[in-house]
């Protein structure tokens, strides 16, 4: 099973898709999705997109996934090492 960006139009697609795709592979107990809402609640109002944590996975996977894990009207962003934001451009 592989996660393939180029497939999702929005970063809401894209971030429900990878989290499934972690969900699958690691466990929901283990991988965790948070809304726009969810995510400005947690971290503050400058924060207003889709989040997909992992903190079980390998240190800092999500700093190399930022570069490849982009679509062509939404990109990712790493938060430390273990979160990964989606952003609509």
């Amino acid at each position: 099973m592989t996660f393939n960006p180029n497939k999702y139009k929005t970063a809401k697609d894209a971030a429900k898709a990878f989290y499934n795709f972690l969900a699958a592979k690691y466990g929901k107990e283990e991988v965790f999705i948070y809304s726009p809402e969810e995510t400005a609640k947690n971290m503050g109002n400058n924060y207003y997109n889709w989040w997909v944590t992992y903190e079980a996975g390998e240190f800092d996977w999500a700093i190399p996934a930022s570069f490849k894990i982009a679509g062509a009207t939404w990109h990712t962003e790493p938060y430390y090492g273990f979160d990964l934001m989606f952003f609509d451009d």
